[in-house]
């Protein structure tokens, strides 16, 4: 506890010791964007797996479909993980990394930092065995990257194509062969 204490301490002291007094004026900024973004009606993006399902079937939004939506992400990472990826760590790590967005019903742009390991896992992958990658490796990576670049390109139908350039990194990551001995 007098840990946490400290460090709570030492982040709220952190900013006044690299601005100085400015860190007054930077916090009413950050206030005032944040009362007027509250109180406007942008729409916000859902990369979730049941906001997606929910977009295309047009039925409304329940706490029992996120919860669905929910299970059936974490059923398919966790049978994976279970099954393939136990002798390793960074594909189950990416793999759980992109279930954050794919379940998470409110998600900003920034929350797609969460697809990194899993695309760096696969270019990596990609990258070293370019000779050797199969062509369900090459499609499946390829897939992904153009989901994820339309989905970026494309305002309007931005949330599901994110949830499928996320589901493809998945399938893409599975598609990797794991290290050998």
């Amino acid at each position: 506890m007098i840990l946490s204490v400290a460090l709570i301490a030492a982040w709220c002291v952190l900013p006044f010791v690299v601005v100085g007094t400015r860190i007054v004026d930077i916090y009413e900024q950050f206030w005032r964007v944040l009362v007027a973004t509250s109180q406007s009606r942008v729409e916000t993006l859902d990369f979730s797996l049941a906001g997606t399902l929910s977009w295309i079937t047009r039925a409304p939004m329940t706490s029992v479909f996120e919860a669905s939506g929910a299970a059936v992400v974490l059923g398919w990472i966790i049978a994976v993980d279970g099954r393939r990826l136990r002798v390793e760590s960074l594909r189950p790590m990416a793999l759980y990394l992109l279930a954050i967005p794919l379940i998470s019903p409110h998600s900003e742009v920034h929350h797609l930092a969460f697809m990194l390991p899993a695309a760096a896992a696969v270019t990596g992958a990609l990258w070293w065995d370019s000779t050797g990658a199969s062509r369900r490796q090459q499609l499946s990576a390829a897939i992904a990257v153009t989901l994820y670049l339309v989905a970026t390109a494309s305002p309007i139908f931005a949330g599901p194509l994110f949830c499928a350039s996320l589901i493809a990194f998945g399938v893409a990551l599975m598609n990797v062969p794991a290290p050998g001995p």
